[in-house]
């Protein structure tokens, strides 16, 4: 099972939650992806730790997807894709709110801590965020149109999450 969704709309929150019910290995795709000081991962480096995880039974991989040919691999071994897709508003406030929790509590994440002063250079959350809302809604759009083998849950708000929470899709694995 794959999760996807905008920079910072929860989609780790939830697949932490939905891998658990399901009783189902959690992976986040950045960690494959990031490394300290937010620099990414080559290429090769990112399709050989994704192919890894998906050739097993069983998991549910949550991440944003920069390479079309490494998330059509991925969701060709998913029973089921959760786009996480809220509104704009939504996910500045959800952002801007784990920015500052993040800050206040010097969490780590993946090698890097948030600092107010830079949370809006470009490649920090909040910024790409704001940036990256609407290009992903419609490239998802996009990628999903095209895969109509790929059984699709599309999340508008917090209390569809819930209810996807309270009442999970039995289906983790091909």
């Amino acid at each position: 099972m794959c999760v996807i969704g905008t920079p910072g709309v929860g989609k780790t929150w939830l697949a932490v939650r939905l891998a658990a019910i399901l009783d189902v290995p959690h992976i986040d795709l950045d960690a494959f992806k990031l490394q300290p000081e937010r620099k990414l991962a080559s290429p090769e480096e990112l399709t050989a730790a994704v192919s890894s995880v998906i050739t097993t039974d069983r998991w549910l991989l949550d991440g944003n997807w920069n390479d079309d040919e490494l998330a059509d691999l991925a969701w060709s071994r998913a029973e089921a894709l959760v786009w996480v897709d809220y509104p704009r508003w939504q996910v500045m406030a959800q952002v801007g709110a784990r920015s500052v929790w993040w800050a206040l509590t010097r969490h780590e994440h993946h090698g890097w801590r948030e600092r107010p002063s830079s949370w809006f250079s470009p490649n920090r959350p909040i910024r790409r965020s704001w940036k990256m809302h609407a290009g992903y809604r419609r490239r998802y759009s996009s990628m999903i149109a095209s895969r109509a083998d790929l059984t699709t849950v599309r999340l508008a708000s917090r209390s569809q999450a819930r209810r996807l929470l309270a009442s999970p899709p039995l289906a983790t694995k091909r």
